[in-house]
């Protein structure tokens, strides 16, 4: 098992033991639900993450990134994008593997679309 997998395989473990969340037995409003609340609080870590920087021009004379919270923050966002990956009621190891799979084109593509002027 890959680390990828082995991570995707502990958090759908944490949501169904911890929270009891079957993610392959959700109504579709339960699912649409559950990816609502999986959203906002990953866009929320994602602004925490912010926070963890010197941002606002106005406020700081310097620019800084405080690294430790600031990854501590994007582990956060990073778990509720797991999150709404096994929301889809696949099993983790058909997640990761797509995900790698997926992941993989869209960087050709995204090289391609700089390559060609997008």
């Amino acid at each position: 098992m890959d680390r990828l997998e082995q991570m995707l395989e502990d958090q759908w473990a944490i949501q169904a033991n911890t929270f009891g969340y079957q993610f392959d037995r959700l109504t579709p409003a339960e699912r649409v639900t559950y990816i609502k609340e999986m959203v906002l609080a990953a866009t929320h870590e994602l602004h925490e993450a912010l926070d963890e920087t010197t941002w606002k021009s106005w406020q700081s004379t310097g620019v800084a990134v405080f690294p430790e919270r600031y990854m501590d923050e994007l582990v956060d966002a990073q778990l509720m994008l797991f999150n709404l990956f096994l929301a889809t009621g696949m099993n983790p190891n058909e997640v990761a593997d797509l995900l790698v799979e997926r992941v993989a084109i869209k960087q050709k593509l995204n090289v391609q679309r700089q390559e060609s002027g997008y």
